[in-house]
């Protein structure tokens, strides 16, 4: 009012004066991390802020996903929260990102229009597992952590499952898990985290041992590049080539009292062999350290050896090895023999001289045998050496053994005092046998076989040495039935006399003699000489009582034989010598001369005289000899050639029949004849000769009375 009256109304302005911008006590995220990948539930990225204005007040708060498809994004108050918030899909942005780092920029607006802001850090990946340097040769399990999925990179238990393709080792298997890391509650929320985990392959490194390979097994992670990793660890590694729990050794001597809880899982392992798939040892390790370090999984073990057989000192007729070898953790590489001052034998993935196999399925004891039949008789020393596949090389162990030798088996002597007999009557069997190396040993055999019952029969003789080596000899016999009328002397000629030999060795051009005593058979000596060394030679000498049907006929036979061969082949016979007797009396009603005998060999389908000479007589028979160098049919007979009177080659003494006596290596088997009665020999003495004894009787009457006679006179 002024003063005149007038009136005005008054308006009063408030007018605040703020200088000041809005407070962002706090802006954060609302996960626990910063890390924010295409999987769902890791891909939306939701801002808080705290913001207050004490002045004009908030009129808007921005949120400014730059470089983002979100763009600025206005936050909204919640008021049960108290707080500002947006949240913004960052899934198709951090399928291209590798851990790229953004900045979300706050911007708070007052009513005047002053301002503040913050910034927030996000980092977008795409990323599940981290990449293998060698993808083609490894990869991860399906424990491996799939990072796309972790929520809360400040607490991550971080698994590392790692296959390998064996195939690109050579191993025709395919993939195969190798080792299993299990670090607990690593800490990546470090925003560098990424190019770390970028280079995690380099940094964790793996070498497997693979089957039928040396060397060792290894892990280490590069701890000075990912300290993160350098923390409490459980590792197993898979498929390990090793039969027993493996040696484990820290690089760092520190962390080897660290290892614990180990556990060996003892199974089988795939390996490829020529093509093939076997099953071989092998099995799992887990174990736990305390802060990392290289690890070397080995076996330092060096194998065991067992000469089974020979047994040292011992000796054997055997030259069969047989080792009993023990990797003591892995497989058996190689074993090598090797005969002192001899020959050296091996096993190995290339040479097989010696056999080795496991006793069963996976197991690192293996069974080698190998037959050293080019041994000599005699003492041996041989030194086995196994190798198993520990270390670069291989531990190695070495076993010695010396034994003797002795693979001949005696020389047999066997006979029998008669082949043939009746039924009851006996027969007697004689057997010897001497070793080169212990001269004289056992023998077993029937001194008297059976003859209760007619037919053929067989006994044996066998003879065994200190070494074991045995031989046996056998000899066949005939029994009759007794003819009709009674048994004793005479019968009816169905008794074949024969005499049999066998040589177990015959020598190469040495003379081996048999000797017949047995008086039905003519021949009283057969000699052999043979170009090659035989065998179990047997010659068998038959006095056949007619003529055979498959021969012709010859005049005035004395006797028909034939002498059969076993094992002796016609080509090695150097030379036969035949000795035989005639009797006298048949030449005397003959009317042959002694000179007119020879010894007829049937050959080529026909009779063929052989050279036959005088050795002797006595007062019953003239004795011959003839050479001949094969065998079948004889006949004794009177020559068809004109003769001459033929010198003896030995002094006309009576000459009694020849007794059999064998060489040592070789005894007569003579064959039985019928039980005879003794027949007293008749002596003829000629008149001449008995004129002769009475001229020297008188001549020698006359000179002893001379004697007596000129005794006196000189008295």
């Amino acid at each position: 009012m002024d003063n005149a009256g007038n009136i005005q109304d008054i308006v009063i302005k408030n007018v605040y004066l703020d200088s000041e911008a809005p407070t962002i006590n706090s802006a954060f995220l609302g996960e626990p991390d910063v890390f924010y990948s295409p999987y769902t539930g890791n891909s939306i990225v939701n801002v808080y802020a705290n913001i207050t204005d004490q002045d004009s007040g908030i009129k808007q708060v921005i949120a400014n996903f730059s470089g983002l498809s979100c763009g600025e994004k206005n936050m909204s108050y919640n008021n049960s929260l108290g707080l500002y918030e947006t949240s913004c899909d960052v899934s198709s942005d951090a399928e291209t990102r590798d851990f790229d780092p953004f900045n979300i920029t706050i911007l708070a607006y007052d009513n005047l229009d002053n301002t503040n802001s913050d910034q927030l850090l996000i980092v977008l990946y795409n990323m599940t597992t981290f990449q293998f340097n060698n993808s083609d040769c490894f990869r991860h399990g399906s424990l491996s952590t799939d990072f796309s999925q972790e929520l809360d990179f400040n607490n991550i238990n971080f698994i590392v499952d790692i296959e390998m393709n064996l195939n690109c080792s050579g191993f025709n298997v395919g993939w195969m898990k190798v080792a299993l890391l299990n670090f607990t509650s690593i800490n990546f929320s470090s925003p560098d985290i990424g190019s770390k985990l970028s280079n995690l392959a380099s940094a964790i490194n793996v070498t497997p041992k693979l089957p039928r390979n040396y060397g060792d097994s290894r892990i280490d992670i590069n701890t000075t590049a990912f300290a993160e990793l350098n923390t409490n660890t459980t590792i197993t590694l898979y498929n390990l080539p090793f039969a027993s729990t493996p040696n484990i050794t820290a690089d760092n001597s520190s962390k080897q009292d660290l290892i614990s809880n180990i556990v060996w899982e003892q199974g089988l392992i795939p390996f490829e062999v020529d093509g093939e798939i076997i099953q071989i040892s092998g099995g799992n390790l887990t174990f736990t350290v305390e802060g990392f370090s290289g690890y070397n999984i080995t076996d330092s073990i060096e194998p065991t050896i067992s000469i089974q057989t020979p047994s040292n000192g011992s000796l054997t007729r055997s030259s069969l090895v047989n080792i009993i070898a023990n990797g003591t953790g892995t497989e058996i590489s190689k074993v090598i023999l090797v005969v002192v001052n001899g020959t050296t034998y091996y096993y190995n993935s290339t040479v097989q001289d010696i056999t080795c196999n496991p006793i069963e399925s996976g197991s690192d004891t293996y069974n080698c045998t190998i037959n050293l039949t080019s041994l000599s008789d005699g003492n041996h020393t041989i030194n086995v050496t196994a190798y198993d596949y520990g270390g670069t090389s291989g531990n190695s162990k070495t076993e010695s053994i010396t034994f003797e030798l002795d693979k001949t088996a005696p020389v047999i002597t066997f006979s029998l005092s008669t082949t043939t007999v009746y039924v009851g009557q006996t027969i007697t069997a004689t057997c010897t046998a001497d070793d080169a190396r212990d001269g004289t040993v056992n023998t077993t055999y029937t001194l008297h076989p059976s003859t209760s019952a007619a037919g053929t029969f067989t006994t044996t003789c066998t003879a065994t040495d200190s070494a074991g080596n045995t031989v046996t000899s056998s000899l066949s016999y005939t029994v009759y039935n007794w003819p009709s009328g009674g048994g004793g002397s005479g019968g009816t000629g169905v008794i074949v006399p024969t005499a049999s030999m066998i040589w177990a060795v015959l020598e190469a051009d040495s003379e081996n003699t048999f000797k017949i005593s047995d008086k039905e058979i003519d021949v009283t000596e057969f000699s052999l000489s043979i170009k090659k060394s035989s065998s179990n030679v047997m010659v068998k000498i038959k006095k056949l009582g007619s003529r055979p049907d498959v021969v012709p006929e010859i005049k005035n036979v004395y006797s028909y034989l034939e002498i059969e061969k076993t094992n002796l082949q016609e080509e090695n016979i150097n030379i036969i010598k035949i000795k035989f007797k005639v009797s006298k009396k048949w030449l005397n009603e003959k009317g042959i001369a002694r000179e007119e005998i020879v010894l007829n060999h049937y050959k080529n389908n026909k009779w063929n005289e052989l050279p036959t000479i005088i050795k002797g007589e006595d007062s019953e028979f003239v004795y011959y000899e003839a050479e001949t160098s094969s065998l079948s049919y004889f006949a004794i007979a009177q020559t068809s050639k004109p003769t001459t009177p033929t010198t003896t080659t030995t002094p006309t003494t009576p000459t009694p029949t020849p007794a059999q006596s064998p060489t040592p290596s070789e005894t007569p088997v003579q064959t039985p004849r019928e039980t005879q009665t003794p027949v007293k020999e008749k002596i003829e003495i000629s008149n001449r000769t008995s004129l002769l004894i009475l001229v020297v009787l008188i001549v020698v009457l006359l000179l002893l009375t001379y004697l007596i006679y000129r005794k006196k006179a000189f008295v």
